[in-house]
C-alpha cells in the first residue's frame, strides 16, 4: 500500500506539467475540438491523461488508454496506417 502511494505521488509532477501546458492551450484556443452530440462544446484536443481513470482503473487497458494520451493517439494513428489491416489492432500495442 505505501508503495502504490509512493508511485501516485510521483505521477502528480506529470499531472501538474500536463494541465499548465493545456492551459496554454485552452488559453489561446488551439485546445477547441468542436461539439459533442449533445451540443456541449469539447475542450479536449490537446488533453493528455484523465488522472481518475488512471488511478482508478477497472482494469489495465483503462491505464493505457487514460495515461499519454496524445502520444498514444499519434503513435496507434502512425504505426495502423502503416500495417497490413489483419495486424492493426495489435501493432500499436507491440510497438510499446
Amino acid at each position: 500500500m505505501l508503495g502504490y502511494l509512493h508511485i501516485m505521488l510521483n505521477r502528480q509532477r506529470y499531472y501538474f506539467g500536463w494541465f499548465l501546458a493545456e492551459c496554454g492551450f485552452v488559453a489561446c484556443g488551439a485546445d477547441y475540438n468542436g461539439h459533442n452530440a449533445d451540443g456541449s462544446i469539447n475542450w479536449d484536443r490537446v488533453r493528455n491523461c484523465y488522472p481518475f481513470s488512471v488511478e482508478l482503473p477497472s482494469n489495465t487497458k483503462m491505464i493505457t488508454d487514460n495515461w499519454n494520451v496524445c502520444t498514444s493517439n499519434w503513435l496507434r494513428m502512425c504505426t495502423n496506417a502503416r500495417c497490413v489491416a489483419a495486424l492493426a489492432p495489435h501493432s500499436t500495442h507491440s510497438c510499446c
